[in-house]
């Protein structure tokens, strides 16, 4: 993921030297940044547990829990200079960045799934899928129904694949040599709230440590 870069400013007058002693050890890096770091970690895992509840897939089919594994896989590092937050899940950065998506290695098609049942396996998990050449442009795999014999298949309006002696079904997957993504600067939460979350936490840190209120 891309580094954030947010700085964190506590106040705090200290009179008594004890306090002042106390309070400079509460702000040493190696107690404070820890706390910088969880304190990222949940709000990051909040916002991703919430897209995981208010996107489900278009389609209507089986769920991937992709933005759940994405909370799961979020953690910190403390450094000496601060945290570093990473997100662990692939496919997060091309969400966010946007961009082109080709195939993997050895591979000549995406397969961008047509019906619901789907979403979230590949087409090697079907046993009954066929190359589809559609005479209007682009290809697809269509579930194989019936073979009575050979012909160029055509697709109607409702996705269903007919042409010379064979029957297809419903297509399965449209398969594209390449999609764009559009960029998604919500799929992480914004750095306001990522701010005031770290300020609100080392503040209640620092006030456990010392006792009375910050100021």
């Amino acid at each position: 993921m891309s580094s954030l870069g947010l700085r964190v400013t506590v106040r705090r007058t200290a009179v008594d030297p004890k306090e002042l002693r106390r309070l400079q050890s509460a702000c040493a890096p190696a107690n404070l940044n820890p706390i910088v770091g969880r304190s990222a970690v949940n709000t990051f895992r909040e916002h991703f547990f919430g897209l995981n509840q208010s996107r489900p897939n278009k389609l209507g089919g089986r769920r991937t829990g992709f933005y759940a594994q994405a909370a799961r896989s979020t953690s910190s590092v403390a450094t000496e200079t601060g945290a570093i937050v990473s997100v662990n899940k692939e496919g997060i950065r091309q969400r966010l960045n946007g961009g082109e998506i080709k195939p993997g290695p050895g591979r000549q098609w995406i397969s961008i799934p047509a019906i619901a049942s789907a979403h979230g396996k590949l087409a090697r998990e079907f046993n009954d899928l066929r190359f589809v050449l559609i005479r209007s442009g682009g290809n697809a795999l269509a579930a194989l129904k019936r073979v009575t014999g050979h012909g160029r298949e055509r697709i109607d309006s409702a996705g269903n694949v007919t042409g010379g002696g064979e029957i297809l079904g419903a297509v399965v997957y449209w398969l594209k040599k390449s999609v764009t993504q559009k960029p998604d600067a919500t799929v992480l939460p914004y750095d306001e709230l990522i701010q005031s979350r770290i300020e609100r936490d080392v503040s209640s840190y620092v006030t456990r440590r010392l006792g009375g209120s910050t100021t």
